[in-house]
């Protein structure tokens, strides 16, 4: 029993590698399928054999993957790469700034669903720049400003984890919790760039 059941799952695996899309979980299913098999056949015709002939359906073609950035080689590449970094995250505190200037104006919009997409938005792309920072590797020379940059790039994205965590709740204390998370990742800028060398 094993044996047939190491088979099916083989058999299943090879498959789907193969694009005919009939799903593992659709076959092994104690209840009917509710779709029919992925096969379509063709009416016979008077002059054909008395079998239906099989039409392959199209393969399947993935959603393209999102490369990682490649490894700096020179100690060009890196401080090139992290100022690219470094942009794109300064532009997300700043929309953040626009956005909390907004709410101070009209207190209303920490209801509003836009403004709080707004908001995740935002703490999405900066939690991608923690991560890409994450995924350099400095030079000798830089290793130590990384070290900084990588905790700045840290307590912005906790940062963001907690004013979203206190937006939901409605919490003022953990709003200035999330304020005092960004004064640290800003110390922190400060010494990386003294670090520089």
């Amino acid at each position: 029993m094993k044996r047939l059941l190491v088979r099916l799952v083989i058999v299943a695996a090879v498959i789907a590698s193969c694009g005919i899309g009939i799903g593992l979980t659709s076959i092994l299913s104690p209840t009917p399928a509710t779709e029919p098999l992925p096969l379509i056949l063709k009416e016979p015709s008077a002059a054909a054999t008395p079998y239906p002939t099989l039409v392959p359906l199209p393969t399947y073609t993935p959603y393209p993957t999102q490369e990682p950035l490649p490894t700096p080689s020179l100690a060009t590449d890196y401080p090139e790469q992290v100022a690219l970094i470094m942009n794109q995250l300064a532009s997300d505190m700043n929309a953040l700034t626009a956005l909390c200037a907004r709410v101070s104006d009209d207190s209303s919009l920490l209801l509003d669903a836009a403004w709080k997409q707004s908001v995740v938005d935002l703490k999405d792309s900066i939690r991608r720049s923690h991560l890409e920072l994450e995924g350099l590797v400095p030079p000798y020379a830089f290793e130590r400003s990384h070290d900084y940059l990588l905790e700045a790039a840290g307590w912005y994205d906790t940062s963001m984890d907690t004013f979203v965590r206190g937006i939901e709740q409605i919490d003022a204390d953990i709003i200035l919790l999330s304020v005092d998370q960004v004064n640290k990742g800003t110390d922190l800028l400060n010494k990386a760039r003294e670090a520089l060398p």
